[in-house]
């Protein structure tokens, strides 16, 4: 039998990267899965791709269309097992480069949007006993020069977790979060600089790295499948580093 067989799952951002992965390592595991895409666009590119998964589009910025589609999800599952909050976005820029929309898209999502989604599944997860996974960042814990404001968003999830975990261990909600470090994704590829200098920090990055190579969105969604085991009963609140020994050094 799969582990995760007859289980329910929530992927936010789950049409690219690690929120991908990570929804494809669930189904295959025997979750019946629900990927959540910011867009009814990208929701048919990746249904495409993966017609196994049930895929919808939210834009995380807005609690109406949250409520939407997981009460839909309600209705068609009448149950919900696992949340796994990945959505994000990221906006690199100096402090003096940064502007009030800058920081604001950046918490309304990475943020407001994880709590409004965490409110929204928390009766269908008290129902179940179930777990929510967070994606945070190594930036939480790393300085890195024109990243304040998204590190900060992560601080902000790290936090969240914590406090969720205590505050809803006693209704039986694991609450815990994964932190990877610079990983291959699409979103790597689309950050605005000009592709030698993406290259050349491309390759300082790895040479920092003890492990010496970039991780990939396989390496994180493991863990988060893991976290979310329902066979993990005594494990809540953390915060793992998936990053080839990035904040060790």
């Amino acid at each position: 039998m799969k582990s995760d067989e007859g289980k329910v799952v929530l992927v936010t951002g789950a049409s690219s990267g690690i929120g991908e992965a990570a929804a494809v390592a669930f189904a295959s595991a025997g979750a019946r899965v629900y990927g959540l895409a910011s867009r009814t666009e990208t929701a048919k590119l990746a249904r495409a791709r993966h017609p196994e998964i049930e895929w919808r589009a939210a834009n995380l910025a807005k609690r109406d269309e949250i409520d939407e589609v997981v009460n839909e999800i309600a209705r068609e599952e009448k149950r919900l097992d696992v949340l796994v909050n990945n959505a994000g976005i990221y906006l690199f820029a100096p402090l003096q480069g940064s502007n009030d929309d800058l920081v604001r898209r950046q918490f309304e999502t990475n943020v407001f949007g994880l709590i409004a989604m965490t409110q929204a599944a928390l009766p269908k997860l008290i129902e179940s006993k179930g777990a929510v996974v967070n994606v945070s960042s190594t930036s939480a814990k790393k300085p890195t020069p024109n990243q304040s404001a998204y590190a900060a968003t992560k601080a902000a999830l790290e936090s969240l977790t914590r406090s969720w975990a205590v505050e809803l261990g006693p209704v039986g909600v694991r609450v815990n979060a994964v932190a990877p470090g610079p990983t291959e994704t699409p979103g790597i590829a689309r950050l605005p600089m000009p592709k030698d200098v993406l290259a050349a920090a491309r390759a300082q990055i790895i040479a920092s790295l003890p492990l010496g190579r970039l991780g990939t969105s396989e390496d994180v969604a493991h863990w988060i499948v893991l976290l979310a085991d329902s066979a993990v009963t005594w494990l809540t609140g953390q915060v793992l580093g998936v990053d080839g020994g990035l904040v060790a050094t």
